[in-house]
């Protein structure tokens, strides 16, 4: 026998009921005869109503951790409803204020919902460590850069598994794909622009795969913009050392070599 009668996944929110005697004209206004704080959400009030009917309910969502939330959570509570997969996210609920015209009983909802509430992919996190060697005259002459991170592609139709929320969530789902990274020539993913475009004296790119549990997705520029943001905020720091790299002085101490739309002018 299954553990649970009905399972729901998604939606929930905490709306504001204003009741107004009628809708006020455009720019007016008019006292609202009642205020009415109420969980609710497709998902969420479906499942309320299957608890009390007697099934065996569990809804699964994100929630939250405000008191909106708060107010959510405790009444999928005391619903007797099982929680164990809610997750909470530190934004506000999903919440709405919902304005109801008393002379007609039609509704005009505003509403808003944190991206954070969303099981939209994240893009994986990098972790980036740098160290440059300087000559006496604060030459750059060797710079290595090296990363962690997760792939940074988990495209459907690139793996022999379907890369899609729906296929890991049936009843017999596919066991999720690893994200990857393409080849370097391809365009790379987590190592790119992880090799400097400066033109220093020697220079070491080492790039580590790490797996994580998480789902993550590839952003715009995939690895690009930590690894270039890393490498300018390093050089920058190396610059305000006394004594040390004064980059600004074209010719002194980097060379565009590689890039020469990059040389200042």
């Amino acid at each position: 026998m299954p553990e649970f009668d009905v399972v729901g996944v998604g939606l929930n929110a905490t709306d504001t009921l204003l009741i107004v005697p009628h809708f006020p004209a455009y720019a007016g206004k008019v006292p609202f005869q009642e205020e009415i704080i109420s969980p609710g959400g497709q998902v969420a009030s479906a499942m309320v109503c299957c608890a009390r009917l007697g099934l065996r309910t569990k809804y699964i969502g994100t929630i939250g951790d405000d008191s909106r939330g708060r107010i959510q959570m405790e009444s999928l509570r005391t619903s007797g409803i099982n929680l164990d997969h809610v997750q909470t996210r530190h934004c506000p609920n999903q919440s709405a204020y919902i304005i109801i015209d008393r002379s007609t009983g039609e509704r005009t909802v505003l509403w808003r919902r944190e991206d954070e509430l969303t099981q939209s992919p994240q893009g994986p996190a990098m972790s980036i460590a740098l160290e440059a060697g300087l000559d006496v005259d604060g030459r750059i002459v060797h710079w290595q850069h090296e990363v962690w991170s997760p792939g940074h592609s988990r495209r459907p139709g690139r793996s022999a598994t379907p890369a899609l929320l729906g296929a890991w969530q049936t009843a017999n789902p596919f066991a999720p794909p690893a994200s990857i990274d393409m080849p370097l020539a391809s365009g790379g993913g987590a190592e790119r622009n992880a090799v400097p475009g400066y033109d220093f004296g020697s220079q070491r790119v080492l790039c580590h795969s790490v797996v994580t549990r998480r789902r993550s997705s590839a952003l715009r520029s995939l690895g690009a913009f930590g690894n270039v943001f890393a490498a300018e905020s390093f050089i920058d720091e190396i610059a305000h050392v006394p004594g040390q790299l004064a980059h600004e002085e074209p010719g002194t101490a980097l060379s565009w070599p590689a890039y020469p739309s990059r040389r200042p002018s």
